[in-house]
């Protein structure tokens, strides 16, 4: 993530030690965990939010195209009924003809 060579990381340090002093080091070490801490845990908490609401989302779009699905499929007795009536007229024409070869 960070691209900090050794040299700059000893260069950071040393600075911080002039900065902060040597006795003041463990108390910002231990606040500066504290504040990392704190962020893991927020960006944990926004990522589950995150998932938590993109489930959500998906499973409604998957219940509307249900929805929207099954009202495009015909009723199975109206395509019965509706072979039939297509049936007849061939079945007429048929007998006219003098049935089948």
């Amino acid at each position: 993530m960070f691209d900090i060579s050794w040299a700059e990381l000893l260069i950071v340090t040393l600075v911080a030690l002039l900065v902060i002093g040597p006795s003041d080091i463990p108390k910002v070490m231990m606040s500066l965990g504290r504040l990392v801490r704190k962020m893991q845990h927020i960006r944990f908490a926004l990522t589950h939010h995150f998932d938590d609401v993109m489930r959500a989302v998906d499973i409604e779009e998957i219940r509307k195209y249900n929805e929207t699905s099954s009202a495009a499929i015909p009723d199975t007795n109206e395509a019965e009924s509706d072979d039939e009536a297509d049936i007849v007229p061939v079945k007429k024409d048929i007998e006219k003809t003098g049935g089948a070869s």
